[in-house]
C-alpha cells in the first residue's frame, strides 16, 4: 500500500510547528510601535457629553489625514476619566507617536458639537498614561 504525499503524520506536524515557532524571533521593545497619550479639554457654553466630543475629534482627524493614515495612526479614545466642572470636560486619546501633531491640529477643526460652540485644547502629550491622567 502506497502512502499519500499530502498527508503528514502527527509527529511531522508537531515538528513543523516547532520549526516555525523557532524561526520567528521576538521583537525588541525598541522595535515596537510607540504610542502617545494626548490629554485634551473641551470648553463649551453648555455641558456636553465627552463621547460626543471624542466622536467629533475622530471625524475631524479622519477628514484631516485620510483613511490610510487614520489606520496607521491607530487613534483610540480612552474612556472618560474625569470632569473638571459644569462647562468643561476632559479626556485622553491614544495615537501612534508620529501622528500626535495631526491630532492636535484636528482639535482646531472642531468648532461646534450639536449646535453648541466649543473649543478643544490640548493639555499634554506624553508617552506615559499615568502622567496624562494626572494632568486631568
Amino acid at each position: 500500500m502506497m502512502r499519500s504525499f499530502n498527508k503528514k503524520t502527527k509527529t511531522q506536524k508537531n515538528t513543523d510547528k516547532k520549526v516555525l515557532l523557532a524561526s520567528m524571533a521576538a521583537l525588541y521593545p525598541s522595535q515596537l510601535e510607540k504610542r502617545r497619550y494626548v490629554a485634551f479639554e473641551v470648553l463649551a457654553e453648555q455641558q456636553i457629553q465627552i463621547n460626543l466630543a471624542a466622536k467629533a475629534v475622530k471625524d475631524a482627524f479622519l477628514q484631516y489625514v485620510g483613511k490610510l493614515q487614520y489606520a496607521q495612526a491607530q487613534l483610540q479614545y480612552l474612556s472618560p476619566l474625569s470632569v473638571s466642572n459644569s462647562t468643561s470636560c476632559a479626556g485622553i486619546f491614544r495615537v501612534n507617536n508620529g501622528f500626535d501633531n495631526y491630532l492636535r491640529a484636528s482639535f482646531c477643526m472642531v468648532d461646534e458639537i450639536e449646535k453648541t460652540k466649543v473649543i478643544i485644547r490640548s493639555m499634554l502629550s506624553t508617552g506615559i498614561l499615568d502622567k496624562a491622567k494626572r494632568c486631568l
